[in-house]
């Protein structure tokens, strides 16, 4: 499970119930252990707890243990955790799912780095949004521009679409999907930025899939995200099918067997 922990500091004697904030990370919280990340939003429920308690080793230390203990607040958004799936290769036997490997993205690259592609899904099976799972992603929005889609396993990962050049459809798609690194705390603020996109709701639905949508790049707005899975018939360590982009000279996709179709899983 991930969760948002902000921290707080209550003195050991004399002051009452004041506390001083001092930071909000997310983490992931499973076995009695505690990963640092990055920060997210949305109180939902509240824990008390010493220090140790989380499964960190020994006493507190610094501030920490001067003021005496740490009462932390556990926050999390369920809307914010989601899958990305292809409409066209989901069926009853099987389920594609976007993969991003962001495992050498370390640092800012102009071409863009790591591997975006697909992963199968046996029929009503989901991703899960926690660390190991290259399928789960969570969904920023950027004020003024579109979203910004990042990776769970990979917080400093998000994904990017490079439509530079590209003035006609393919058979076989166009650009290039990879992703692009962003320092802890730094997020895309631009329409310009190859990572913003509008995430669009279309007009059409499959007996089994309803709610519809697409991604459409906002610095490339005729270029929207493509999933091939045609070859997507097993798990694959390292994944297998093809994303990337495609044009569209005016509209958008309008019908299931568009690769543009995409259902947004909310984890």
């Amino acid at each position: 499970m991930f969760v948002l922990l902000e921290s707080w500091i209550a003195p050991r004697r004399g002051r009452g119930s004041l506390r001083y904030r001092l930071r909000h990370h997310w983490c992931a919280v499973g076995n009695g252990a505690v990963r640092w990340s990055d920060r997210a939003l949305a109180l939902t429920t509240r824990l008390d707890a010493q220090w140790k308690s989380l499964g960190r080793a020994g006493k507190p230390t610094g501030h920490a243990a001067s003021h005496g203990y740490m009462e932390v607040c556990i926050m999390t958004n369920p809307n914010r955790f989601i899958a990305i799936q292809s409409v066209t290769f989901s069926n009853t036997q099987r389920s594609v799912f976007l993969r991003m490997d962001g495992t050498n993205v370390t640092q800012y690259q102009g071409g863009g780095s790591g591997t975006v592609n697909c992963q199968f899904y046996a029929p009503g099976t989901l991703p899960v949004p926690e660390i190991g799972n290259f399928e789960a992603f969570e969904v920023i929005s950027i004020p003024n521009a579109g979203v910004a889609i990042r990776s769970v396993n990979f917080p400093n990962a998000f994904l990017r679409l490079d439509g530079s050049g590209v003035t006609a459809s393919q058979g076989a798609g166009v650009g290039t999907v990879n992703c692009q690194y962003y320092s802890s705390g730094t997020y895309p603020n631009s329409q310009s930025d190859w990572e913003v996109f509008e995430l669009l709701n279309l007009l059409v639905s499959t007996p089994a899939i309803q709610d519809i949508q697409s991604l459409k790049s906002t610095a490339f707005p005729q270029v929207f995200l493509r999933i091939d899975g045609s070859n997507v018939t097993q798990f694959q360590g390292a994944g297998s099918g093809t994303v990337n982009g495609q044009f569209y000279p005016s509209g958008e996709p309008n019908t299931p067997a568009d690769y543009e179709t995409l259902k947004i899983v909310y984890l």
